[in-house]
C-alpha cells in the first residue's frame, strides 16, 4: 500500500474536535477546512473513486488504480480546500506508476512517477506550517524522502535505458469473426 495511502484515506474525513485540541495551527486550519468539505458530495464522490483504486492497488492493477486515482485527482476542485487531498493523491499516483513499471517494464510508468513526484516534492510547504519549527522538520524529512525515491527512479531509468529495455508487447490482437455478407436479420416472433 502506498505510504500516503492511509494519510489520503484521513484527509477524507473531518478530525474529530479531541483531535484537534492543542494540534497547532496548521493542524487547526487544516480540521477547519476539512470540516468545510465534509458535507460535500464532490469530496464523497472523490473519496469513493479513491477507494475503487486502493482496491486496484492493493491487488496488483496498478493501471485501474492509476485510471481511479487520477479521477478523483480530477473530481476535487484546485482550490485551497482541497490541496491536501490533491497533493496526496499525486504521491499516491507516482507510487503506482512505479509499481506498474515493476509489472510491465514500460519506462514511460517512471517518467510519470518521476514528473508527479517532482510536482509533490514542490508542493511539499503547502502541506506543513513552516513557521512551526517542528513542521518544518516534517517538511524536510518529507522532501528529504521523496529526494531518494527520485534518485531511485533515475537509477531504474538509467538502467533500463543502459539495458535496452522496452515496453512490453502487447497483448496478440483477438481474432476478430468473420463479418457476413450479407445483412443478418433475427426474426422474433
Amino acid at each position: 500500500m502506498p505510504r500516503h495511502a492511509v494519510a489520503v484515506a484521513a484527509a477524507f474525513f473531518v478530525a474529530a474536535p479531541s483531535a484537534r485540541a492543542g494540534a497547532g495551527p496548521a493542524a487547526e486550519e487544516r480540521a477547519e477546512e476539512a470540516g468545510a468539505v465534509a458535507e460535500d458530495p464532490t469530496l464523497a464522490e472523490a473519496e469513493r473513486v479513491y477507494r475503487e483504486g486502493l482496491a486496484h492497488y492493493e491487488t496488483a492493477d496498478y493501471g485501474k488504480a492509476i485510471e481511479a486515482w487520477t479521477t478523483a485527482y480530477g473530481i476535487l476542485p484546485n482550490t485551497r480546500g482541497y490541496l491536501r487531498i490533491r497533493l496526496l493523491l499525486l504521491y499516491n499516483l507516482a507510487t503506482a506508476h512505479q509499481r506498474a513499471y515493476e509489472i510491465d517494464h514500460d519506462a514511460r510508468h517512471l517518467r510519470q512517477s518521476k514528473v508527479l513526484l517532482e510536482n509533490f516534492r514542490n508542493a511539499i510547504p503547502n502541506l506543513y506550517d513552516l513557521s512551526d519549527p517542528k513542521d518544518r522538520a516534517l517538511a524536510e524529512r518529507e522532501r528529504s524522502k521523496v529526494e531518494a525515491k527520485l534518485a531511485e527512479i533515475d537509477a531504474l531509468l538509467s538502467r533500463h535505458e543502459a539495458a535496452g529495455e522496452g515496453p512490453a508487447p502487447p497483448p496478440p490482437a483477438s481474432p476478430q469473426a468473420p463479418k457476413p455478407s450479407r445483412p443478418m436479420f433475427a426474426a422474433g416472433g
